[in-house]
């Protein structure tokens, strides 16, 4: 009996020490869990805020890539501009070269018939002393040329053969210098046409 009672008491003192140990242990187990619930709490703020951050990187991010993309927009639209600008340029120039071989071209046509004009100038001066000196010579032989009437006054009074053969000659000579007059004044006339076909 007495052994029994050791016993028990023996198992009611591990029973003791056992409620003890786990008293202490549910203790130690509540504030591990207080402790891990105000580490849980800090890192879930903190992961709070970096969430937060990132979130306010993200948005900072997409406001750059937008913000890029607009620079992009306007670099492409400046570039296309600048090309349609150099094209422009181009046929500028390419307009302008044509345009300057066409004066260049006008120009020595110019050139040719200034000297075309110099040349029929010249030969209209030509001709025009020429038709003087003819006109002199006419006016000379006018002055010594016998008149019809002074060949029916030969002829009346009988003139002799060498006088005759005088008069034709005279009247020849002025009937060769009165058609090569004529002839001038024809071409004259050609050449002052052809001047004014210019």
């Amino acid at each position: 009996m007495d052994e029994t009672n050791q016993l028990l008491r023996a198992i009611l003192a591990s029973i003791e020490q056992l409620n003890t140990s786990v008293a202490a242990l549910t203790h130690r187990v509540d504030k591990l869990e207080h402790a891990f619930c105000e580490f849980q709490a800090k890192i879930e703020a903190r992961l709070d805020r970096l969430e937060a951050r990132m979130d306010s990187l993200d948005a900072r991010m997409d406001s750059l890539d937008v913000r890029m993309e607009s620079l992009e927009t306007r670099m492409d639209s400046l570039e296309e501009r600048m090309n349609s600008l150099e094209t422009r340029i181009d046929s500028l120039e390419t307009k302008m070269s044509s345009l300057e071989a066409r004066v260049d071209s006008i120009e020595a046509k110019l050139v040719r018939i200034d000297t075309r004009l110099v040349s029929i100038e010249a030969r209209l001066d030509s001709v025009e002393e020429n038709l003087d000196s003819i006109v002199e010579e006419l006016d000379g032989v006018k002055s010594t040329m016998a008149t019809k009437a002074d060949v029916a006054m030969m002829t009346e009074t009988c003139a002799s053969r060498e006088e005759m053969h005088v008069l034709e000659k005279r009247f020849s000579e002025a009937d060769k210098l009165h058609h090569l007059k004529h002839a001038y004044q024809d071409q004259d006339v050609m050449i002052i046409k052809q001047k004014l076909s210019l």
